[in-house]
C-alpha cells in the first residue's frame, strides 16, 4: 500500500470524523457598539436552523464544529461566524455587529464608468466579477483534484451554495428597502409595522418579485408587491 494512498485514507478519515461531531446547543452573545443587539436573526447555514437574539443580545443555537452561523439585522452588516473547536468546547461564543454605513446628505458622483480594462485595451471583454460567497464556491468546486472531491463529500460545497443563495436574498432585501419608504409598506400595502421586515424577506424570495427587481422598474416591482400581500397576510394568520 503506497504512502500516498495511506495519506488519502487519513485525510478522508479526518474529514469524516469532523462531520460526525455531534451538534449541541451553544450559547452566544451579540455585541453592538451602535444600534440594538435585540431581534437579530441567527441562522445556521449547515442545518438551516434559526433563532433570534433577546433584548440583551443573548441567544442559543444548535451547532457543531465547522458550522457557519450567519447574523442578519436591518441596521447592521451581515456577519458570518465559523464554529471552531474552542467555541465548541466552551459552548459559548461572541459576535460583534458592524453598523451599516449612514447615507450622506449630499454626494457628488463622478462618472468613470467608461474608463475600464476593456476601453483601455487590457481585456477584450469585461471580466466576470464574484461576490465573496460566489468566489468561495468557485474556488471550492473548480480545478478538480483531491480538495474538490473532499469539498463535495464533507458538505462544504452544499454549505457554500446556501451561502450564495442567502447573500443574493440579502441583496434583494436591501434593494426593496432602498426602493420604497417605510410608509409604503405600512400605509400603502397596510403591513403592520412589526411585520415589515418579514414581508420584505418574504418578497425577496418571491419569483415574480425577483424578476421585477431585475428589470429595475420601480412601478413593476410596486405592482408585484401589491399582488403578494394577500398571500403574505394569509401565511401570517395561519402562523
Amino acid at each position: 500500500m503506497s504512502s500516498k494512498f495511506l495519506l488519502l485514507l487519513k485525510v478522508v478519515f479526518w474529514v469524516l470524523c469532523c462531520n460526525a461531531q455531534d451538534a449541541k446547543n451553544m450559547n452566544g452573545k451579540i455585541i453592538a457598539d451602535q444600534g440594538s443587539p435585540a431581534d437579530v436573526l441567527v441562522l445556521n447555514l449547515n442545518t438551516e436552523k434559526e433563532t433570534r437574539s433577546d433584548l440583551d443580545g443573548n441567544f442559543m443555537i444548535s451547532a457543531k464544529i465547522d458550522d457557519l452561523i450567519v447574523f442578519h439585522s436591518n441596521s447592521h452588516e451581515i456577519v458570518r461566524k465559523s464554529i471552531y473547536n474552542n467555541d465548541y468546547l466552551k459552548g459559548f461564543f461572541e459576535v460583534r455587529l458592524i453598523p451599516k454605513p449612514q447615507q450622506l446628505d449630499e454626494i457628488k458622483i463622478f462618472n468613470y464608468s467608461r474608463i475600464n480594462a476593456v476601453s483601455l485595451g487590457i481585456l477584450s471583454e469585461p471580466a466576470k466579477t464574484y461576490t465573496i460567497a460566489e468566489r468561495r464556491l468557485y474556488e471550492a468546486t473548480s480545478g478538480g483534484g483531491l480538495m474538490t472531491w473532499l469539498n463535495a463529500i464533507n458538505g462544504r460545497k452544499k454549505m457554500l451554495k446556501k451561502f450564495v443563495s442567502f447573500e443574493r436574498i440579502e441583496a434583494r432585501v436591501s434593494k426593496l428597502t432602498d426602493m420604497f419608504e417605510p410608509e409604503f409598506y405600512t400605509k400603502t400595502l397596510e403591513i403592520p409595522e412589526d411585520q415589515v421586515g418579514r414581508f420584505v424577506n418574504f418578497a425577496a424570495e418571491d419569483e415574480l418579485v425577483v424578476k421585477a427587481l431585475s428589470t429595475k422598474n420601480k412601478y413593476l416591482v410596486w405592482f408585484k408587491l401589491v399582488n403578494i400581500v394577500p398571500q403574505f397576510k394569509k401565511l401570517q394568520n395561519e402562523n
